[in-house]
């Protein structure tokens, strides 16, 4: 009996320290990896945000509001959601959470572009990365609303290369795209500790999601409760 109340004592104090830690990524840029204020972002994952998505190693993002601010070299707690909170241009407030949903558009062409596949984009940056970069962040600021078209259909740019393959694409849901809400360290799902939302990718299977965010629900319940 004493061993039993042991363990849960063990496990109780476990679930606590993952719920005081949480999920967060350190956010900087790369020479050659980016163009302008936009991406390439790179995200390092801690274990807790590694638990609930695909992302084991520094990845690299892009940014979903062209006017909320971001500092490059350091840490930010994430919340994991589907769409992009408190902040941006147009912000149209559609989602479960009161944000911006993610547009199908942009989770295909954060799809292509993490496998590697998304056609036109140079992958190599001691050459034309930081174009590449610079273009599909053009056309994800266009598909969420948050900037003008910067480019004319079919004039051949990157730019319209990228935003032809979402339309003719035609996803109709976000696959296992997902937005990271960023916060402040310390302060997620705190108003006005608001940051720049990226883009991340989860786990295909719903059970393994289930199963890798089990602390992390705690951690989320315990947020919830210091919200109401």
């Amino acid at each position: 009996m004493m061993k039993k109340l042991a363990l849960a004592s063990i496990v109780c104090l476990l679930g606590a320290g993952s719920a005081l830690a949480g999920p967060s990524v350190y956010l900087t840029r790369v020479s050659g990896y980016y163009s302008g204020t936009g991406g390439e972002f790179q995200l390092t994952p801690n274990q807790d945000l590694k638990n609930i998505t695909i992302e084991n190693d520094p990845y690299s993002s892009f940014c979903l509001e062209i006017s909320e601010q971001v500092s490059v070299g350091a840490w930010y707690d994430v919340a994991v959601a589907t769409e992009a909170l408190h902040g941006g241009t147009n912000y149209k407030g559609t989602g479960p959470l009161g944000g911006d949903l993610l547009d199908p558009m942009t989770a295909y062409l954060y799809t292509q572009f993490r496998s590697g596949t998304l056609a036109g984009y140079d992958y190599d940056p001691s050459g034309d990365r930081a174009i590449s970069a610079g273009a599909l962040q053009d056309v994800i600021w266009y598909i969420e609303d948050e900037a003008a078209k910067s480019w004319a259909d079919g004039d051949g740019s990157l730019q319209d290369q990228f935003y032809s393959a979402a339309v003719q694409a035609g996803w109709t849901d976000i696959g296992n795209v997902r937005v990271l809400n960023l916060y402040a360290a310390g302060h997620v799902g705190e108003a006005g500790y608001f940051k720049q939302d990226q883009l991340t990718m989860v786990v295909p299977a719903p059970g393994a999601a289930l199963l890798g965010s089990l602390g992390l629900g705690v951690a989320g319940w315990f947020r919830r409760r210091k919200m109401l």
